[in-house]
């Protein structure tokens, strides 16, 4: 029996999750769901006992013959148990210059104190008034209201492209501030960085420290950039109702109106579980599970293995119990019918609309002088613009697509 006097815990955040527990360690970046037997000896070595003496308190408090070695070489294995201190605090400052060198995220730093001014009851008192005030000119005031074809625009489409463009990434950040700051509130860094979600270019919040913190308190930060898009639309209906009141109207009205349902389209698009939305994390932590999406993968994955005969894929691990596996069924049908889903949109939807605003930049081109010149440079300007962005996201989709099989190529050979 190994000697455990030899070796040396990092330390370990342990927060209860449904009848298990979430282990990890915020700098390592790492965080297992483990049985309660697990964290029994956790805690064991955490006290310097011996192996003996952990396998014989598990014995009494479970009455059940513990695997204690084995569970040993698995916190090896992840470096959360070293052979002494200096190898141990080595592992995690090695990890943090490692991630400072290759992370090119921008890490958001703020106090506790000055993040928690933004949930202090003053200003949830401004935040509920500004959204009650924008109830009651959305239904006194026309014009503030929600405008389903305000997204439709037969002139001046590089400036509504563009000013809806700039506008919707200030309130996307504001959307990812709301994250940061409450997760700031929580003692966390939370770094932001751009992603993609399939084809859509995304800003996105890491808030991976946030395991660390009790089940109860992650809540907040996971539903703030929502909450933020309710106080942004309100704005904007303010805004809609005052410019109504002296009379403007014209482009910038529809701008501002297309911004509000760009806005409520992104809130729906949240809901979208089967990507990693905000909706979706909410989900896990109500499910007690942190990673579905990699679960659901897991499951698929296993699915090709066997329809292959082994040939595919990789068969299930033995560790997933039955109600995890419950879980896994249910998420991977959504994950799977929600990607079809957005195929068939992208082959039906997406691309038809950027070949039919192609063809009237061809069209408008070609017509020579029955279009006036700046017409043709509008069009054109826009159908560039509009290109470039799904351009530039399905590059960071198909780039990550075989980036991966790389990598399970590698595995498997």
């Amino acid at each position: 029996m190994t000697n455990i006097d030899e070796y040396h815990l990092v330390p370990l955040s342990i927060q209860p999750q449904g009848k298990e527990y979430l282990v990890g360690n915020t700098e390592l970046d790492e965080f297992y769901q483990l049985p309660v037997e697990g964290v029994r000896v956790i805690e064991g070595l955490r006290e310097g006992h011996s192996l003996i003496q952990i396998k014989q308190t598990c014995l009494d408090e479970f009455a059940e013959d513990i695997d204690v070695g084995s569970f040993v070489e698995f916190l090896l294995e992840v470096e959360f148990l070293h052979k002494n201190k200096t190898d141990a605090e080595s592992a995690i400052a090695a990890h943090s210059k490692l991630s400072a060198e290759t992370d090119k995220r921008w890490v958001f730093q703020m106090s506790a104190k000055g993040a928690s001014l933004f949930f202090s009851w003053p200003a949830v008192l401004i935040y509920c008034l500004v959204i009650t005030c924008a109830a009651y000119l959305y239904v006194t005031e026309p014009q503030a209201r929600i405008n389903l074809s305000a997204l439709y625009i037969t002139e001046n489409f590089t400036l509504f492209f563009l000013s809806l463009l700039f506008l919707f990434a200030v309130v996307s950040m504001m959307h990812e501030c709301g994250h940061m700051i409450a997760g700031a509130r929580l003692g966390l860094e939370p770094k932001l960085g751009i992603g993609n979600r399939l084809w859509i270019i995304v800003a996105e919040c890491d808030l991976s420290g946030i395991y660390g913190k009790p089940k109860s308190q992650r809540y907040l930060p996971l539903m703030a950039g929502m909450l933020v898009d309710l106080f942004s639309v309100s704005s904007i209906v303010i805004i809609l109702a005052i410019l109504s009141s002296y009379g403007v109207q014209g482009v910038w009205v529809q701008i501002l109106q297309a911004l509000t349902l760009q806005i409520l389209i992104t809130i729906t698009w949240q809901f979208n579980i089967f990507l990693r939305t905000d909706v979706y994390y909410i989900l896990s932590n109500y499910t007690d599970n942190p990673n579905l999406d990699q679960q659901a993968r897991t499951y698929l994955s296993a699915c090709l293995f066997r329809l292959s005969l082994g040939r595919v894929g990789a068969p299930l691990p033995s560790a997933i119990d039955k109600r995890q596996l419950k879980t896994m069924r249910l998420f991977s049908t959504i994950w799977l019918l929600g990607r079809i889903a957005a195929m068939i949109f992208l082959v039906l939807i997406i691309v038809p609309a950027l070949t039919q605003y192609a063809r009237d930049a061809w069209q408008a081109v070609g017509d020579g002088a029955q279009v006036p010149f700046w017409t043709k440079v509008d069009l054109i300007a826009f159908f560039l613009c509009s290109l470039l962005v799904f351009g530039g996201g399905m590059l960071l989709w198909l780039r990550g697509r075989f980036n991966f099989l790389k990598r399970n190529r590698n595995v498997t050979t």
